[in-house]
C-alpha cells in the first residue's frame, strides 16, 4: 500500500480517513456518532474506510455476538458494532474500528460474501497486525495506548480464528512495533 498524506486528513492507501489523534479526545464527546452512515465519528475523530475494491463501507449498530463484525448486506459492504461499543475506551474504539475496515481492505469479507470463497486462516492476526501498522503510520494511537488495546485481550481464550489472548495480544504489540 502507498501511503498518501495531506494536511488535514492522513489516509492510508485510500482505505481508512482519520483526522486528527486519539491523543487529542476529549471524553465529553459523544463515543460514536453519525451513526448509520459512512462516515461515523468516533470521540470527535472522523473516520471512514473503503474495501479492497474501493467501496465505501457503511457503519451501523447491530445486536452482534462480539464488540465488532464485517460483512455485506443489500446495500454493499459494512462493519456492525454492538451498542455495548459506546461504553470502550477511544483507542479500543479506534483500533477496532481499523480491524473491522482492514477486514474490507484486506478483502477478507469480499472473498467470503463475493467470490465465496474462505478467506485465510490468520485473518483475524492479518487484520490485528494491519489494524497496528495503520494506527501507528497515522499516528492515531500511541505505544501506551496499544499496550491497553493489547492487555484489555489477554484473558480471551481462543476461539476459531482469534488466537489465544496472550497471543494476540502480544502480536498487536509486535506488530505496531515492526517497521
Amino acid at each position: 500500500m502507498k501511503q498518501r498524506l495531506s494536511v488535514a486528513t492522513v489516509m492510508l492507501g485510500g482505505v481508512l480517513c482519520l483526522s486528527g489523534s486519539a491523543r487529542q479526545i476529549e471524553a465529553q464527546v459523544p463515543p460514536i456518532a453519525n451513526v448509520p452512515g459512512y462516515n461515523p465519528v468516533i470521540y470527535g475523530l472522523p473516520v471512514s474506510c473503503n474495501d479492497n475494491n474501493g467501496m465505501p463501507v457503511r457503519f451501523i449498530f447491530a445486536n452482534v455476538n462480539d464488540i465488532a463484525k464485517s460483512g455485506m448486506d443489500q446495500l454493499g459492504p459494512l462493519m456492525a458494532f454492538s451498542p455495548a461499543a459506546q461504553n470502550a475506551s477511544p483507542p479500543l474504539l479506534i483500533f477496532f474500528y481499523a480491524h473491522e475496515c482492514m477486514h474490507h481492505a484486506l478483502g477478507h469479507i469480499s472473498m467470503t460474501y463475493v467470490q465465496h470463497i474462505a478467506p485465510p486462516p490468520t485473518l483475524e492476526v492479518d487484520a490485528d497486525c494491519a489494524a497496528a501498522k495503520l494506527v501507528r503510520n497515522q499516528n492515531l494511537l500511541t505505544l501506551q495506548q496499544i499496550q491497553m488495546v493489547a492487555s484489555t485481550l489477554v484473558n480471551n481464550p481462543p476461539m476459531g480464528p482469534y488466537p489465544a489472548g496472550p497471543n494476540r495480544a502480544q502480536n498487536i504489540v509486535d506488530c505496531y512495533m515492526a517497521p
